[in-house]
């Protein structure tokens, strides 16, 4: 039970995140109250439709889910990795590689 609500704080962190800035705004009252209403049902709804698109999704996929996740997740990788080579041509501004102590590479 820790684990879980650890998880549920730690996955909360980005709408704490947005709301910071939003609270700089000084927007009205009834307009905060939307906002909490909208990230309260995003973030309530996220994870349900995340199990029921998981389920309809194994049932396809089950027996190649343990090579397609991570052929997925390397995939996900480069198409970060182009993204930003890209960004980084379009704005002519170069892409500095540097490795850290530990061995990981960042741009």
């Amino acid at each position: 039970m820790k684990l879980l609500l650890a998880l549920g704080f730690v996955l909360s962190l980005d709408s704490f995140r947005v709301s910071l800035g939003l609270g700089a705004l000084k927007l009205r009252a009834t307009k905060q109250i939307q906002i909490v209403l909208a990230f309260g049902l995003c973030d309530a709804l996220a994870p349900l439709v995340g199990l029921l698109i998981g389920k309809s999704i194994i049932a396809h996929v089950g027996a190649w889910a343990e090579h397609l996740g991570p052929l997925l997740l390397c995939a996900y990788g480069a198409y970060v990795i182009y993204v930003a080579i890209g960004w980084c041509w379009a704005c002519r501004s170069p892409l500095v590689w540097t490795i850290s102590s530990r061995g990981r590479v960042w741009a």
